[in-house]
């Protein structure tokens, strides 16, 4: 294995152009200013690829924009319709929180009004509203 020199100074191994994809990107280096815009409000958005290195090891690289809690948003609030609403469609509209807090506006709001529509169709969501109301009612 050789090294190269570059521009910086810093000696890194040459792996014959197997280079990783982000290396000296700004959202590798930690700087603001990366590939999908995150530098303009100062925060950045990681996800995780796994493949292969020069010698066969398996590597993790992180790569900016993976939008995990949309994607976690339209599942639960999906499953929310059908099985455990009341575990589902409040686990839907907090990821679709979350998905809307970090930028990924619309599936975070097609989960949250998933998991919202999720607990309205759900028998037993009303049957422990009615309940609650009981329970102030006559205790």
């Amino acid at each position: 294995m050789t090294t190269t020199g570059n521009d910086d100074g810093n000696d890194a191994p040459d792996r014959g152009g197997d280079e990783s994809p982000l290396s000296g990107s700004p959202a590798a280096t930690g700087q603001p200013g990366g590939a999908s815009g995150e530098g303009d409000r100062g925060e950045f958005r990681f996800g995780l690829h796994v493949g292969r290195d020069a010698g066969g090891r398996q590597e993790m690289v992180i790569r900016p924009g993976l939008p995990v809690a949309g994607a976690f948003a339209l599942v639960f609030g999906i499953l929310a319709l059908f099985r455990l609403p009341l575990l589902l469609g409040p686990l839907a509209m907090i990821a679709g929180a979350i998905a809307m807090l970090r930028g990924d506006r619309g599936a975070g709001l097609i989960g949250l009004a998933l998991g919202i529509a999720g607990l309205l169709t759900a028998g037993t969501f009303w049957t422990l509203v009615g309940l609650g109301w009981l329970w102030t009612e006559f205790f």
